[in-house]
C-alpha cells in the first residue's frame, strides 16, 4: 500500500509541476471570477481573454 501511494503521490507531483503555468493562470483567473465555466476554463488556457464586465454590468441592474 505505502508503494502504490508513494508513486501516485509522484505521479501526481509531476502531473501539477508540467502543467504549473495553465495552474497559476486557472488559479489567478478563479480569484478574480469566483467560478469558471467548462468553456471559459477552456478559452482561458487557450489565452482568450473573458470578457464578464458586461455580464457583471447586467447583474448589478
Amino acid at each position: 500500500v505505502r508503494k502504490l501511494c508513494d508513486a501516485s503521490y509522484k505521479r501526481a507531483s509531476s502531473i501539477l509541476m508540467k502543467n504549473r503555468a495553465d495552474l497559476e493562470t486557472l488559479a489567478k483567473a478563479l480569484l478574480e471570477y469566483e467560478t469558471l465555466s467548462g468553456q471559459e476554463i477552456t478559452d482561458i488556457l487557450r489565452g482568450v481573454k473573458l470578457n464578464r464586465s458586461k455580464e457583471i454590468k447586467k447583474a448589478k441592474q
